[in-house]
C-alpha cells in the first residue's frame, strides 16, 4: 500500500514538473512572438500624443511578419492551369506579353503583369455582365464559398508553392439563373495580396468567365528581412486626424526588370473616414492603396 502511495506521489510530482516547464515554454514563446496588453496600451498612449489614433483592440498582437516571396513568370505554370480550365482541345500561342490558349469555343490568356482572362463563348458573359451582377451583392453566399474553393483547386492545386499555401478568398457573390458570380482575392497563407483580385462566373463547377490578376509560379523563393512589427510600424506612419479602424498584414507586389515579382509583407490601415493606406513592412515605405 505504501509502495502504491509513493508511486502516486512520484507520478504527481513528475506531472507537476512537466506542467511547470510547459507553462514556462508558453510564457517564453509569448514574450518572443506576442505583445502583452500592457505593451500595446503604453504604445497606444504615446502614439496618440504623436497624432496616430488607434484603439488597443485594433493593434495586431503578433510580432511576426511573413517573409518576402519572389515569383518568376513562366509558361509551365500557365500550361498547367490551361489543362485544368480548358474544356476541349486547344492551341497554344506565345504572344509578346504572355501566353494564349485558344479552342473553338473558349480562350484563356496570361500576361506578364499576371493578368488572366478566360471566356467561354457560348455563355455570352462579359466582364460588364459579371460586375453588374456583383454590384447587387455585398455578402458571400454559400454557393460563392463552394465555387471559390473549387476555383482554388483548379488554379493552384498542381502548382509547386511549397511551403506556402495559395488560395482564393471570396469577397462577395450572388446567384442568378443558376450561375454563381464571384469576386475573390488571392492569398498566400491567408495573407491577402493587394489588388490580386478576380471576378468570375461559374455554373456547375465550370468556368464561364474569369478576369483579373493572379500570381502563380512553379517555384517560390523567400527572403527573410528585418521587418517592422505591428507596434514599430505605427510609429513610422503619417499623422492623421481620423482614427485607424482596421489594421491588417497583407502582401503588396513589386515588379523587377526580369519578369519577376516580389510579394512584400505590408500593413494595410483603414481609417474612420473610409480611406486606406498601405505601408511596406520591410521599409515603412508608403504605397498607393
Amino acid at each position: 500500500m505504501k509502495s502504491f502511495q509513493l508511486k502516486l506521489i512520484l507520478i504527481l510530482l513528475f506531472l507537476s514538473v512537466n506542467i511547470f516547464f510547459v507553462f514556462k515554454l508558453w510564457e517564453l514563446y509569448n514574450s518572443k512572438n506576442v505583445f502583452t496588453k500592457d505593451e500595446i496600451s503604453q504604445a497606444v498612449s504615446v502614439l496618440c500624443e504623436k497624432g496616430v489614433n488607434i484603439s488597443v483592440d485594433k493593434v495586431i498582437t503578433k510580432k511576426n511578419v511573413p517573409d518576402v516571396i519572389k515569383l518568376n513568370f513562366n509558361s509551365s505554370s500557365s500550361e498547367g492551369i490551361a489543362k485544368r480550365v480548358m474544356r476541349e482541345k486547344y492551341s497554344t500561342f506565345t504572344v509578346p506579353d504572355g501566353f494564349s490558349y485558344t479552342g473553338s469555343s473558349e480562350s484563356l490568356s496570361f500576361k506578364q503583369d499576371y493578368s488572366i482572362t478566360y471566356t467561354y463563348t457560348p455563355s455570352n458573359i462579359t466582364k460588364e455582365d459579371v460586375l453588374k451582377k456583383l454590384n447587387t451583392s455585398t455578402a458571400v453566399e454559400k454557393s460563392g464559398k463552394k465555387e471559390t474553393e473549387r476555383l482554388t483547386k483548379t488554379l493552384f492545386s498542381d502548382i509547386n508553392s511549397e511551403p506556402y499555401k495559395v488560395s482564393l478568398i471570396p469577397l462577395r457573390s450572388t446567384v442568378v439563373d443558376g450561375i454563381t458570380y464571384i469576386e475573390a482575392i488571392e492569398a498566400v497563407d491567408l495573407y491577402k495580396i493587394e489588388k490580386a483580385k478576380i471576378i468570375a462566373a461559374v455554373k456547375d463547377g465550370k468556368l464561364l468567365y474569369l478576369s483579373g490578376t493572379l500570381f502563380f509560379a512553379e517555384g517560390y523563393e523567400d527572403y527573410s528581412s528585418n521587418a517592422f512589427d505591428s507596434i514599430n510600424i505605427l510609429f513610422e506612419i503619417d499623422e492623421k486626424e481620423s482614427e485607424i479602424t482596421s489594421m491588417e498584414i497583407i502582401y503588396s507586389f513589386v515588379f523587377d526588370e526580369k519578369d519577376s515579382v516580389y510579394l512584400a509583407p505590408s500593413y494595410a490601415f483603414t481609417y474612420s473616414d473610409n480611406t486606406r493606406e498601405i505601408y511596406d513592412a520591410t521599409s515603412a515605405l508608403k504605397r498607393s492603396s
